[in-house]
């Protein structure tokens, strides 16, 4: 792409302010807020300015909202106190339990802060500070030839820009690309490693509805979890140690007790993970008629896998309740995604914009010339990709079975070391060591190698599927000794692999993190050597994927560049993992015909549902303090009983899990936690009538901590008004 095309699209990016933008649809980066239509937003009930929502170097709402490495959260006072989803912060819950001390089942409460215990992998990511590196990026493209020099053009100069501001060792740093590699940002966080669970509701409450509701509206989960960040005694950040202080963070956010009524003005702040509204109908296509349905059948099958082993031990299906929790969530959206497109017709869709786009350019000789061949090229580029799809997802298997994902991270981590810290890949230099050693410690916990002997003879179930074509030859040669005759020909191979290998020692594989690859070869673990014979056909792949990536950058900038010149108005980039806003309102919905949805569920509702077995047991406290009328402050005017859910019109997507979701005057009245099922194409196709956030209600969780659980300290540790 021409260097000055690429700046010119920067500089009518930066300069947002000076249209005003609608902030119903689509997730806007903190720095565009100042652009939005504020007058409009006023006179729907927002009371605020663009600087209590964000203003760099000034503590502001905005620094309140914090990354929880996946997850959303917020500070709600000033002595480091966090709160998120329960789903959010299953995985901490689950690492900390056993048999004998079920968190999950039962919660966790922690009167002081001794009690509090540590959130097993958990880190808090508070925002710092964001700046444009367009510049800096596309003058390191200037010589860049095709498209693979391209993407390792983009690849050195993000870590050129990386190590500059990681100027401490609890900075972090990513470099982010806005609008398909038009834009880069630099974003910088403090990292804050000891992280603590302070409550959690138990699953009854937390995770009611389970799987039946997930995705569901009415819903009547109190999907809700407090954790605290410390800090060393000397106020820096540091890891877990007893002498370690509560943070003080910039900013946190007070609490509503005041409720919602339906069109009350809502914002939402968070880190929505990704999303794909510009996709080209190209990638539109592969995807839902490709990876999508491959990736229901291969969630189905580890599924099955999975809870068989867990059937007959509950410390072992405890240990993998997490993996299952978090493949089932992704099992039912993709249903739903699948589901969507063709409800909305969303190919169809896409189609019928490009024919206007492809009109646009006819119109103008000058236009023609310039885009004219950027669908055509993508056509071209998605149609190479698809020749080797079937291998690349036989290889991206490999990151389901723990076994060979630990030892092909210790491999190609003991070879990058061999390059100079700024050749090696981005994940595997000096700065990424202790992320690495971290992964292999924690992996003991729920390390259950039935269930990891079960994933991997899939994975090479599929790999003998492969077409001739996109054949994998270590794999070919693993099994080339078994009886394609006999029904269990991998399970004596797998059985024998497992009783040789290191990798379910921790100190093993801690100790090979450290050799050379010659003494690690020499180890003869059967899964580092088939690490190694995996590596040659890895690195192809990869370098296959920055080639396909280069040419996608190129190919992506110009075509918003394109949509820019179009549309004639400023446009919001997809998610990518940053921080975003969003304004909405309280709102019911009706989904088809003859069903209308209210805006709010209540306790009632949970007590309809009711069963003697899960997901719907209550717990028998919440009912008693339901029967005997508790908490008259919190019941709902609209519902009259004690509010739990409600939804909004709010935009977001995987990753706003645990966003605070604010009032009018920014107070925090709610957690978005879930997106109705009928809405969550919306990650390609945005449908304002369906598409509505699944909010707990801030009143429901002080009900609990008030009087269900009588958690005073806490809820005195909170501004509420």
């Amino acid at each position: 792409m021409h260097r000055h095309l690429v700046i010119g699209i920067g500089l009518a990016l930066l300069g947002l302010a000076g249209s005003a933008l609608r902030a119903d649809e689509g997730m806007w980066p903190l720095y565009d807020v100042p652009g939005l239509e504020w007058d409009s937003m006023a006179a729907r009930g927002l009371e605020l300015s663009p600087k209590d929502l964000h203003d760099p170097g000034t503590p502001d709402i905005g620094d309140a909202v914090i990354n929880l490495g996946g997850g959303s959260a917020s500070f709600v006072s000033d002595r480091g106190l966090i709160i998120t989803n329960h789903h959010v912060a299953f995985g901490a819950l689950q690492k900390a339990s056993d048999i004998a001390h079920n968190y999950v089942r039962d919660g966790f409460w922690a009167k002081r802060y001794a009690d509090e215990i540590p959130a097993i992998g958990y880190n808090v990511y508070v925002s710092e500070d964001i700046v444009d590196v367009t510049n800096r990026v596309y003058d390191a493209l200037i010589e860049a030839g095709d498209e693979l020099k391209h993407q390792q053009a983009v690849d050195s100069i993000t870590k050129v820009l990386i190590k500059e501001a990681e100027k401490y060792p609890w900075i972090v740093a990513e470099v982010v690309s806005m609008f398909g590699g038009a834009q880069y940002k630099l974003y910088t966080f403090t990292k804050l490693s000891d992280v603590r669970i302070v409550h959690a509701p138990p699953a009854s409450i937390g995770d009611f509805g389970g799987e039946i509701d997930n995705w569901m509206w009415p819903r009547h989960t109190g999907d809700y979890s407090f954790l605290r960040a410390y800090v060393g005694p000397d106020g820096k950040p540091a890891d877990y140690n007893e002498k370690n202080v509560p943070y003080r963070p910039k900013s946190f956010l007070t609490v509503s007790s005041q409720g919602v009524k339906e069109g009350d003005a809502t914002i939402m702040m968070g880190y929505p993970g990704t999303t794909r509204r510009f996709a080209v109908s190209y990638e539109v296509d592969e995807t839902f008629n490709f990876a999508y349905p491959r990736s229901v059948q291969r969630m189905e099958e580890s599924l099955r896998i999975i809870e068989e082993v867990g059937k007959s031990d509950s410390a072992v299906a405890l240990r993998l309740s997490s993996t299952v929790k978090n493949i089932n969530n992704y099992y039912k959206k993709t249903q739903g995604l699948l589901e969507g497109f063709r409800r909305d017709s969303v190919l169809v869709k896409r189609h019928a914009q490009e024919r206007e786009f492809l009109a646009y350019l006819a119109e103008d000789p000058g236009r023609q010339r310039e885009y004219g061949g950027i669908l055509p090229a993508f056509d071209s580029l998605y149609r190479d990709r698809a020749q080797l799809r079937e291998k690349r997802e036989v290889l991206g298997l490999m990151y389901y079975t723990d076994y060979l994902n630990l030892a092909s991270s210790i491999y190609k981590w003991v070879k990058q070391r061999e390059k100079s810290d700024q050749d090696r890949d981005l994940g595997y230099q000096d700065r990424d060591s202790l992320k690495l050693i971290r992964k292999l410690e924690y992996a003991q916990i729920n390390l259950v190698p039935a269930a990891d002997k079960g994933l991997f003879a899939y994975l090479l179930r599929r790999a003998d599927e492969l077409p001739q074509n996109q054949r994998i030859a270590a794999f070919d040669s693993l099994i080339a000794g078994t009886d394609r005759d006999d029904p269990n020909r991998f399970e004596t191979l797998i059985e024998g692999m497992f009783a040789k290998s290191a990798m379910g020692d921790k100190a093993q594989r801690l100790a090979m993190l450290h050799m050379t690859r010659g003494k690690l070869l020499a180890q003869d673990d059967p899964f580092i050597s088939l690490a190694a014979a995996l590596s040659a056909e890895n690195e192809a792949m990869e370098t296959d994927d920055k080639r396909f990536e280069g040419a996608l950058h190129r190919l992506r900038s110009r075509y918003m560049a394109a949509m820019f010149a179009w549309k004639g108005r400023a446009l919001y980039p997809d998610a990518n993992g940053t921080k975003r806003f969003n304004f909405g309102q309280v709102a019911g919905y009706s989904p088809a015909d003859a069903v209308a949805y209210d805006y709010i569920t209540t306790v009632r509702g949970i007590m309809q549902k009711e069963r003697t077995e899960d997901p719907f047991i209550v717990p028998k406290e919440l009912r008693e303090a339901w029967q005997r009328g508790a908490g008259e402050r919190y019941r709902d005017a609209h519902a009259n009983d004690i509010p739990v859910d409600f939804i909004t019109t709010n935009d977001g997507t995987n990753g706003n899990s645990g966003s605070p979701v604010l009032d009018g005057k920014g107070r925090l009245i709610g957690l978005d936690f879930d997106t109705n099922l009928e809405s969550v194409v919306k990650d390609w196709y945005f449908s304002p009538t369906v598409s509505r956030a699944i909010v707990v209600d801030i009143r429901y969780v002080l009900y609990l901590l008030d009087e269900v659980y009588g958690l005073k300290e806490l809820l005195a540790e909170m501004r509420i008004e």
